[in-house]
């Protein structure tokens, strides 16, 4: 769909494409394994919404939609989050009138998923970015500027840092475009953010993200060409290279394309991938030695042999997709939210051959805490993440392929983990560390174990308890 035609517009509708995107988008890729082919998938759908909108004017309101509620129900990749926040700037730009959509939609956000705003924060400011020179710039920047401003005042430290980040870039396109209006409407408000103090290591990255290449460089009208969408972008959001297309391939085609092939100036060119990119794909921070880089504190340098072997955790982890999979135990993580209790759990998957391991979020692999107790193990083992609520149709779909869903759980009908025998297909359910695991959830199983206990205390950490089941399942079918 990058090539021009008379007919695109009457074709897009008669398939209705928009609804097979969606159908992409929220079926197939709920579940999914990092640096999988679902992921894959899910931004070459997103790449297809972004030249869509250039093809057919009346599926806009739809496809806008769809990529809203996607960004909000979700926690998408860096690529794919990037590229949806990119459809919206360009449908909002191209129909005025479908803006006040995106702000409600922000309004109602919150209570769904807090960290979705981050996106409406960096959509508002790539909205006044592309809008200079327009008539309505100044109204445009004025609606962004009233939703930032909360926010950079709020308790939540990730919208907060990027609020404070997009008011500054903002502040600076106003000071470019000389709209004396509201420099003058919003200095107080201006002087007031500068002086709010950040304390250490909000200071640091708040410093990165205002030289964020998505913050700082990218113009989503400038920027819209082949290059950058199928180069530029999968290069600085650390998409896998089977995913890049060189310009040069689509050159010979550059009269009858939609967009230019290439960027009229090289900045993307010379932009880095930002560190929350780098470290949400698992990959080595920019600039940084991997084997003993710490940007808050000194630590002591352990003996590691493999490091003499293997040149970076990047060639490990690829070592780690080639290893075998031993057994077939899934270990389904998703109703705990202490980062402790993942990363220990993840480091004894790891070590006792777990198939997969499943999280409610990929961001817990970034936290300091999980890594301390993984120690690099998530790079090891096979992740899938699966949301709170999706639990339920996860384990239907698992039943489906075979799978016998074992809950750790004190149940009126428990069985002794000392005398149950583990199918070699075994999904384990964890239960949260206070809550256990709710009705709705033991109903679906197809039994419970419980760890027979001579003591006082009620249970065991759930750590303790996934351990103590993984190394049963590991006696009977891994370690023989």
């Amino acid at each position: 769909c990058c090539f021009q035609g008379c007919h695109h517009g009457s074709f897009l509708k008669y398939y209705n494409c928009p609804n097979l995107c969606a159908t992409q988008l929220f079926s197939v890729l709920k579940f999914y394994v990092l640096n999988s082919l679902t992921p894959k998938i899910r931004n070459r759908v997103c790449l297809a919404l972004l030249l869509l909108i250039k093809l057919c004017e009346d599926l806009k309101e739809e496809i806008l939609e769809i990529t809203v509620s996607q960004l909000v129900a979700e926690n998408p990749q860096p690529s794919v989050r990037l590229l949806q926040e990119w459809v919206c700037v360009l449908i909002a730009l191209s129909k005025p009138h479908l803006e006040e959509k995106l702000w409600n939609a922000e309004r109602q956000a919150v209570a769904q998923r807090a960290g979705s705003i981050v996106s409406f924060i960096a959509i508002g400011l790539h909205l006044v970015r592309v809008a200079v020179g327009l008539p309505e710039a100044e109204e445009i920047a004025d609606r962004v500027l009233s939703m930032l401003i909360p926010w950079t005042m709020a308790q939540h430290f990730t919208p907060r840092l990027y609020a404070k980040a997009a008011f500054q870039e903002v502040w600076e396109i106003l000071v470019l475009g000389n709209m004396a209006t509201l420099l003058d409407k919003y200095r107080t408000t201006y002087d007031l953010i500068q002086r709010v103090p950040e304390m250490g290591n909000s200071i640091r990255a708040l410093g990165k993200l205002k030289n964020d290449f998505y913050l700082k460089t990218l113009h989503h009208v400038r920027h819209l060409s082949i290059e950058t969408i199928y180069w530029e972008i999968p290069r600085l959001t650390h998409l896998q290279e089977d995913e890049w297309i060189p310009p040069h391939m689509i050159q010979p085609y550059k009269e009858i394309t939609l967009i230019p092939v290439r960027n009229a100036c090289d900045d993307l060119r010379k932009s880095t991938p930002a560190e929350w990119v780098a470290k949400a794909a698992g990959m080595p921070l920019p600039g940084l030695d991997n084997s003993e880089s710490d940007l808050h504190f000194n630590i002591q340098k352990k003996i590691t042999p493999w490091k003499s072997i293997l040149p970076d955790l990047e060639a490990m982890a690829n070592v780690a997709k080639k290893k075998p999979q031993i057994g077939g135990l899934v270990v389904v993580a998703s109703l705990i939210d202490k980062p402790t209790n993942l990363g220990g759990l993840c480091r004894t998957c790891e070590v006792l051959g777990a198939s997969e391991y499943v999280l409610q979020s990929f961001h817990f692999t970034e936290d300091k805490q999980f890594s301390a107790l993984s120690v690099s193990s998530e790079k090891w083992v096979p992740l899938k993440e699966v949301k709170v609520h999706e639990i339920p149709s996860y384990i239907e779909y698992m039943k489906k392929d075979g799978y016998i869903v074992v809950g750790a759980e004190q149940a009126s009908s428990s069985v002794s983990l000392m005398e149950y025998s583990f199918p070699m297909k075994t999904l384990l359910l964890l239960g949260n560390e206070k809550e256990g695991l709710p009705v709705e959830l033991i109903q679906q199983l197809d039994v419970c174990v419980e760890v027979p206990q001579a003591g006082l205390i009620r249970s065991l950490n759930v750590h303790v308890t996934g351990a103590l089941f993984i190394w049963e399942y590991a006696k009977q079918h891994v370690l023989k």
